[in-house]
């Protein structure tokens, strides 16, 4: 009887020392439906969350430098339209057969997505391919448009010819 009521209360005083965190976790941070339902759209599945939100109030400077340069390239809608309003990327984990195949990934690589998001709506994103890098910067060396694009093969053009038109597009005043 003395050991069970031992091993009772060995069991109460560890217990809290087991799963129990007042620290939040990835796991912990919730996956929005709307955003599992887009990039699932893209053919996407949503494996995690990766980090917080990185939110900016986007400029014409920032449309000229890099990475929002080749960030808001790969997208469909104007960028100009978004300027002086906050914008929220938001990262995950994901998974695409065909575009794991695509970028051949290794051991320790995943594929992240991320979403922009202007008033509470998803207005593009992008995919990187590689190593876990920081919360507000891309993963990967190169970026791509979430149907797997490079920016020549959503514009159209040479890099540079599209670089310089963008600069002259987006240089100068906010």
């Amino acid at each position: 009887m003395n050991l069970l009521k031992i091993s009772l209360v060995l069991l109460f005083i560890t217990l809290p020392l087991f799963g129990c965190s007042d620290s939040p976790s990835a796991a912990s941070i919730s996956i929005p439906e709307k955003d599992q339902a887009y990039l699932a759209d893209w053919g996407y599945a949503v494996k995690d969350r990766l980090g917080s939100d990185y939110k900016y109030k986007l400029s014409r400077k920032q449309l000229a430098q890099l990475p929002q340069m080749m960030i808001w390239g790969l997208q469909q809608a104007d960028p100009a339209e978004y300027v002086g309003n906050e914008v929220t990327i938001r990262r995950y984990i994901v998974s695409s057969p065909e575009q794991e195949y695509k970028f051949r990934l290794k051991s320790g690589e995943m594929l992240t997505a991320a979403l922009l998001i202007v008033r509470d709506k998803i207005v593009g994103g992008y995919i990187a391919a590689g190593s876990q890098g920081e919360s507000d910067k891309p993963v990967g060396d190169a970026l791509y448009s979430l149907d797997g694009r490079t920016v020549e093969e959503v514009t159209g053009q040479d890099f540079s010819g599209w670089r310089e038109s963008w600069l002259t597009k987006y240089s100068g005043g906010d």
